[in-house]
């Protein structure tokens, strides 16, 4: 799910899939610099990013900042598909 998409925003979509279907597994993909905690990973801030795309962005299980290899992300969705 990229977070940049015409009319509803990857964030709002996200939300929707998760209160719909919350054991759902989603994968974002950002050109967005993410800052996380070192020790836990925790997400602390995206900047230009608006605070409720950053509590979205919490809901997914996995975040790619483009630009990502293809395979790594093939890998990680056949991993969270077991």
């Amino acid at each position: 799910l990229d977070l940049k998409m015409p009319g509803l925003s990857g964030s709002e979509v996200l939300k929707r899939i998760k209160a719909d279907f919350p054991e759902t597994k989603i994968v974002v993909t950002t050109g967005s610099q993410i800052n996380r905690d070192p020790v836990t990973g925790e997400i602390t801030a995206i900047p230009k990013m608006e605070l409720h795309d950053i509590d979205a962005l919490k809901m997914a299980d996995d975040i790619f900042i483009k630009p990502f290899v293809v395979e790594n992300l093939l890998a990680r969705i056949n991993e969270l598909l077991k």
